[in-house]
């Protein structure tokens, strides 16, 4: 692990939930909904415009070296996740948002977390 990774409100077992974290929580759900409902008015692609997509989502690509957090989410449930190794904080490259699989609330923000060890093997073809 490097010096470099970050880690934030631990232990993640007594860490409490802030303002900004409600709001962060409530600004994550209002977007899912707009984002749902954007997709719901959207047009159906067409079988070509889809299977373009598809076909897009096949290329290999180069295998990423992974790093395992362990993150405490907004409902207080907390988790590991992987993420690419050259990441800072487990939500850099995206929104800080996952599905807890305990509860069930989706999104359900990322409000603490630590890293835990490096795993080469992730991310590479078997």
């Amino acid at each position: 692990m490097s010096a470099d990774h970050q880690c934030y409100g631990v232990p993640l077992e007594r860490y409490q939930l802030s303002r900004a974290d409600h709001r962060g929580q409530q600004e994550a759900v209002d977007v899912a909904a707009w984002v749902a409902e954007q997709i719901a008015k959207a047009p159906r692609m067409s079988d070509e415009q889809l299977e373009t997509i598809l076909e897009m989502l096949r290329e290999p690509r180069p295998p990423v070296e992974k790093m395992t957090w362990r993150v405490r989410l907004y409902c207080g449930h907390i988790r590991e996740v992987a993420r690419p190794r050259s990441w800072l904080r487990p939500y850099q490259g995206t929104s800080g948002k996952e599905t807890c699989g305990d509860c069930g609330l989706d999104p359900a923000l990322i409000v603490a977390f630590e890293p835990l060890e490096a795993d080469s093997n992730q991310g590479k073809p078997a």
